[in-house]
């Protein structure tokens, strides 16, 4: 595989677990606490992550 191309998917990988950590942060500041409709957007969000990780890491095999 092309060094440039993938080096840009392990980028993406690596930019998709720092969004993943920043929305549970970014649910963390407004009050402190996660409540039931933030942990279900987590969970979409983590899910869909890590979907697209997966994705990524078929295409490096």
């Amino acid at each position: 595989m092309n060094y440039y191309l993938k080096a840009q998917i392990e980028n993406m990988k690596s930019f998709t677990t720092t969004f993943k950590n920043a929305c549970q942060l970014a649910v963390m500041q407004n009050d402190g606490s996660i409540d039931k409709e933030e942990a279900k957007i987590l969970k979409k969000i983590s899910k869909a992550t890590e979907r697209y990780v997966k994705e990524l890491n078929s295409i490096l095999k």
